[in-house]
């Protein structure tokens, strides 16, 4: 029979790789099925493990000393063997270890021994085959002993799955009067984070060649190698890896430096019997006797196999060791598929299954039948010879994690049993739902509540909520019955105890992620914990939602939106989806980041009845782009890391019917719900710029337009500093630029307006002189045609379309040695092809930023008479040809160049002379606000370059530079900020104590995002909402509650210039004047069982609240039925009418309470 060791089955990056295949001989009955071992080892280093003279050894046990010999003889006679040698006998089983001259012949020998009445029993002397190779060295990453789902050696854990080990070590971090015993290969007893923990025999001299202690082993100071029978238990790296990590991981020292082991501070003995890749049965027991001698209580086991042994169980079972045994590797039921000796049926083995870092059972770990627990034994970084350090994965490093807490229990309690010992770990665990059906207890190892102790049968607190704020979460549970307080346990490393069913833990850095879990207690001791909860605190600037821009067609080229949707949670039905989109097909845009609050697989549902795309990190994952009159939800699965921001992007049209859009979505941690705000971030998060694909023709003083998402650039001056009439079209979806027809006349300085995707080029300055020629492009066919001229020549002037009409302002021109600065206003008809003269500027300039927005046309700064700059914004109303001032820009420049982002003007480049010459600086005006803000820079100032907006980004082109004399070929493509909603984070009662009636207390709403923020409060006393503070910056509200009861407390925020009636809101619960309501427990007059028909009060305890009512239901297993409404009575007389199982659900609320129930209890 062959033994396998439970550790390394998974590897990356490894140094050396074994391939081991095993058939594995069996024990049926008293017949030996020959066994054979078929081995193939490739390694690197070309090392390969021979046979040695143990595959010649059987065991024997005789009933009695005294027939040993002349069963030997028998045998030997009977089967030719000549000479069979007592090798050695076992100390305290007394059995032999015979050793045979032919190696084929030890079944047959075997067979004959057990057929001999004077015999116990016969077997082989098995064999155990290793295959754990650690890959290279990672420190600091011990996610077994605390995991807050940290990137270990390619895996992403989840927090919370470990071993609890920082709350264990409040307690202890073990006594070095404590020693566990190594059953396994040889351990580096000079590693710097093992040498201060290798036992030392105090009844041994070092090295002096004699049995001090007389127990039969010259000179084992630090233990003995069974396997070559001498003191050295420590021989090489590629013979004693696997001993030396497992004895890290029970008690590598914390010293500061490379790794902690699970119980620090205790002791190992090193008791090698594996040789490489092998060891034998006869060893394992002799070192097993040993240990017994030693005094050793705790042992691990990180080895084992297929077929069961009988001489290796009766010295495990008659030890008083307690063995922790690894489950194995091969990914079976043990149930079925025994694996020993972790599947001895004995009290003093505990077998041991291995988990990954995210909670899942490890892809090769055994499980069932008797596996009790599971541990960490995935990618687990602990001690390597010659003073390295390595991963490994296996059982075999599950295992020694749970030694590593037994013997932190007997540090503990010295006088602890190994039977409480098993019992504390079993019921003790973290329960895993993953775990389920693959372990006795499914749970994993819980080393602080291990210490604890045993767990009462006070209940598990449930529903557990939080509400998140920038730097606390504030938790709160169902009470439980008969608790008196409750214990919290915070990211593994605190636990609070509190009275009441909620907790808020304060002082946490924004976005970061937490751990949390609950037990009640009350005078018999603690309760069971409840899952584990992650919860994160929201991120400083939390998630505000995705950037939405809304177009009044199909095809996404004309703007008529641009805000930030807080999530895609839409059922317009047949509205527009927005007050500005009036056609009814239309089209929109999300854009953003989603930022996953935990690691998982996510399912992401686009649910709509229009044609949808979604993209995630630029990769298309749903496309339906069709129009369809039926609600739809498609899906497609996604890993997604916790905290990484991923790119995101929802394309939607409708074309005819009713209409809806909704952006969800599921993982194992969160059910399936919409995306909420606080994990959707705008896509203009960061507010910079980007360089795109450079002009073919660098030029200034040029026209620029825009049809159906092409950006033309038109004529102006180019590098050789003469009059142009190149035209180039720039397709922002592909970033190309291409050539298209040359404009007629060429000119700079001119005006450019499109109006029914045509464009037209007005005026400007051919290289002679100011012109008054008008030219129109029509880009679908490329050709261009000569239109009315406008009145008065000029250059520089500003241009703008409104209602199909193009106005011509403002200008220079220079005639007969003197120049003029006008103020002219002329409205051309490309209809008619007539021009008319209109209303005059309020100030005469010329080179200035020109944009139409909301019907209205705005002239901006520009140049005046000496060339002195202004700061004028005036604005035009085409309805009624008036004119009006507003606010001044702040910066002051003439060559600049304006374009419309939504509800924005920015006005980009240009010169003055008190600022720098030529600038890079951006502005914003706000026209329905009046005010002009500071936007961010472009990456090259220039001066007359050209800019356009197009679907919502602003593009700047081209452009010279007077101070180094270059004229400009670049594009800068910017995406404006959109002012966020604000989002309510929390609305408090800014006092501990119950407020009472007549007696003043405050509230206090936090809020973030936006710009100036706005609240309002509402008051409902159970007749409806009041206002009772409108609109104003002051975040607190201080009310006198008129009479004790229950209240509910609404406060709505919103940013100044929303359009809407709020951004978000918030409502909480206020009791005044009485205590909080708590239901306590439901009791009957009579136990049950009982006959039918027997009369049976039931009572509900309740105390607080005030003027409870109570509610009665009973199911008899099909559904529950009202058998007392309403009522001050908190009991229940019943009378079953048949035998059956009963459930009784009782409801109460306070009187005055508008909720269907306040409390209820089963």
């Amino acid at each position: 029979m062959y033994l396998y060791q439970g550790g390394s089955k998974r590897m990356k990056n490894v140094k050396r790789a074994a391939v081991l295949v095993l058939v594995i001989a069996l024990l049926l009955s008293n017949t030996l099925v020959s066994g054979v071992l078929a081995v193939e080892m490739q390694e690197k280093d070309g090392n390969k493990y021979v046979d040695n003279l143990k595959e010649r050894q059987i065991l024997v046990k005789f009933k009695s000393e005294g027939v040993s010999q002349s069963v030997k003889s028998l045998v030997s006679n009977k089967l030719s063997l000549g000479d069979i040698k007592l090798s050695k006998k076992l100390k305290l089983s007394k059995i032999e270890v015979l050793e045979l001259s032919d190696k084929n012949a030890v079944e047959k020998a075997v067979k004959e021994f057990k057929n001999n009445p004077n015999v116990e029993f016969a077997q082989l002397n098995n064999k155990l085959e290793t295959s754990s190779i650690p890959t290279d060295s990672r420190f600091y990453e011990q996610w077994g002993l605390y995991n807050n789902g940290q990137f270990v050696n390619g895996r992403t854990g989840k927090a919370g799955i470990d071993a609890n080990t920082m709350l264990a070590w409040d307690i202890t971090k073990g006594n070095q009067n404590v020693v566990v015993g190594v059953i396994d290969s040889g351990i580096d007893i000079n590693h710097p984070d093992l040498a201060s923990n290798i036992y030392r025999n105090p009844g041994e001299t070092p090295n002096d060649g004699i049995d001090n202690d007389r127990n039969g082993y010259i000179d084992d100071v630090t233990g003995w190698d069974f396997a070559n029978d001498d003191k050295t238990v420590y021989h090489s790296s590629a013979n004693d890896y696997h001993g030396t990590h497992v004895a890290g991981i029970v008690s590598a020292s914390s010293n500061n430096f490379g790794v902690t082991g699970v119980a620090p501070n205790v002791k190992v003995i090193p008791l090698k019997f594996i040789n490489y890749a092998s060891g034998y049965t006869s060893d394992a027991i002799e070192a097993i006797e040993y240990a017994q001698a030693m005094g050793v209580k705790i042992a691990n086991c990180s080895w084992g196999g297929t077929v069961y042994d009988e001489a290796l169980y009766l010295t495990m079972k008659n030890s008083g060791i307690l063995f922790i045994c690894a489950a194995g590797n091969s990914r079976s039921n043990v149930g079925s598929s025994p694996h020993y000796p972790s599947c001895f049926d004995i009290p003093n083995v505990l077998s041991v299954a291995s988990i990954d870092s995210d909670g899942f059972l490890s892809y090769f770990s055994n499980y069932g039948g008797n596996t009790a627990i599971a541990a960490p034994g995935g990618s687990i970084l602990s001690t390597l010879p010659e003073n390295t350090y390595g991963f490994l994965d296996g059982t075999s490093m599950a295992a020694p994690f749970v030694t590593g807490a037994a013997a932190l229990l007997r540090s503990h309690m010295p006088a602890i049993t190994y039977t409480d010992i098993c019992e504390r770990i079993k019921n003790s665990v973290t329960l895993l739902p993953s775990l389920d059906n693959y372990v006795l207890t499914k749970g994993m190892l819980d080393v602080r509540t291990a210490l604890d102790g045993i767990p009462s049968g006070i209940g598990i607190p449930s529903n557990i909520k939080s509400v998140p704020a920038e730097s606390s979460l504030t938790l709160s549970w169902d009470t439980v019955a008969d608790a008196a307080s409750y214990d919290v346990e915070i990211d593994r490393s605190k636990i609070v105890n509190i009275t009441g069913a909620n907790y808020t833990c304060s002082l946490l850095s924004p976005g970061t992620q937490h751990t949390f879990r609950i037990r009640a207690r009350n005078a018999s001791g603690f309760g069971k914990w409840s899952a584990i909860n992650i919860k994160s605190t929201l991120p400083q600037n939390s998630g505000t939602g995705l950037r939405a821009e809304y177009y009044d067609n199909p095809d996404f080229t004309s703007l008529k939106a641009l805000k930030v949707d807080e999530s895609i949670n839409f059922d317009w039905g047949s509205n527009p989806p927005d007050p500005s989109v009036q056609n009814s097909t239309y089209s929109i845009r999300w854009t953003g980041r989603i930022k996953p609050e935990f690691t998982d697989y996510y399912t992401i549902y686009a649910c709509t009845n229009g044609g949808v795309r979604l993209w995630i990190n630029n990769q298309l994952i749903l496309s339906y782009w069709s129009d369809v009159n039926a609600y739809i939800e498609r899906w497609t699965y996604v890993r997604l890391l916790a905290g990484i921001k991923y790119d995101i992007k929802m394309e939607f049209f409708k074309d005819t019917g009713l209409s809806c859009a909704k952006l969800m979505w599921s993982c194992q941690n969160s059910p399936k719900g919409i995306v909420p705000k606080e994990r959707l971030y705008p896509s203009n998060e960061g507010n910079k710029w980007t360089d795109k694909m450079n002009m073919p023709t660098s030029r200034e003083s040029f026209g620029t337009a825009e049809v159906n998402g092409k950006i033309y650039a038109i004529g102006g001056i180019d590098s050789s500093g003469r009059a142009s009439n190149k035209v180039e079209e720039y397709d922002t979806a592909s970033n190309r630029w291409v050539e298209k027809p040359d404009m007629p006349t060429a000119r700079f300085g001119f005006g450019t307006a499109v109006v029914n995707g045509k464009i037209y080029a007005i005026g400007g300055d051919n290289g002679s002189g100011q012109i008054k020629t008008v030219e129109e492009f029509d880009p679908s066919t490329g050709i261009w045609i000569q239109k009315a001229d406008m009145p008065t020549a000029r250059r520089y002037l500003g241009t703008a379309s409104v209602n199909n009409k193009i106005y011509a302002m403002g200008g220079f021109s220079y005639a007969n040695g003197s120049e003029t600065i006008h103020n002219t206003v002329e409205e051309f008809d490309p209809v008619s092809n007539k021009w008319t003269a209109k209303a005059n500027m309020l100030n005469p300039r010329y080179s200035f930023g020109i944009a139409a927005y909301n019907g209205k046309i705005y002239a901006i700064s520009g140049c005046q008479s000496g060339g002195k700059y202004t700061n004028a914004t005036d604005e035009y109303n085409p309805d009624n040809n008036t004119w009006v001032p507003k606010a001044n820009i702040p910066t002051g420049r003439y060559g600049s160049s304006a374009a419309v982002i939504g509800n924005k003007i920015y006005l980009a480049g240009g010169s003055n002379y008190n600022d720098g010459g030529v600038l890079d600086s951006v502005e914003e005006f706000n026209p329905a606000a009046n005010t002009w803000t500071k936007s961010t820079g472009m990456a090259a100032a220039r001066n007359n370059p050209g800019a356009v907006g197009v679907n919502g980004k602003l593009y700047v082109i081209g452009g010279f530079n007077y101070v180094t004399k270059q004229y400009k070929s670049t594009i800068e493509e910017f995406t404006p900020p959109v002012n966020p909603a604000a989002v309510l984070s929390n609305l408090v009662l800014n006092d501990e104590n119950v407020p009472a009636a007549g007696e003043p207390v405050s509230f206090i709403a936090y809020a973030s995002g936006g710009g100036e923020k706005l609240y309002q409060f509402y008051v409902d006393d159970g007749t409806g909402w009041k206002l009772v503070q409108p609109y104003s910056s002051q975040h607190t509200f201080t009310w006198s509650p008129p009479a004790k009861g229950n209240y509910r407390i609404c406060v709505w925020v919103k940013d100044s210039t929303s359009k809407g009636s709020y951004d978000d809101y918030k409502i909480i619960d206020c009791s005044v004047g009485t205590s909080p309501l708590m239901f306590n427990a439901i009791t009957t007059d009579k136990p049950s069982p009982q006959q039918p028909n027997t009369p049976i009060s039931v009572t509900a305890d309740v105390t607080g609240g005030a003027d409870v009512k109570y509610q009665f239901w009973v199911s008899d297993g099909s559904e529950y039925k009202l058998m007392q409404d309403y009522s001050s009575s908190n009991t229940l007389n019943w009378v079953p009418a048949k035998e059956d199982k009963y459930k009784i659900l009782v409801r109460v609320k306070e009187e005055n309470s508008i909720k269907s129930y306040d409390l209820c209890k089963t």
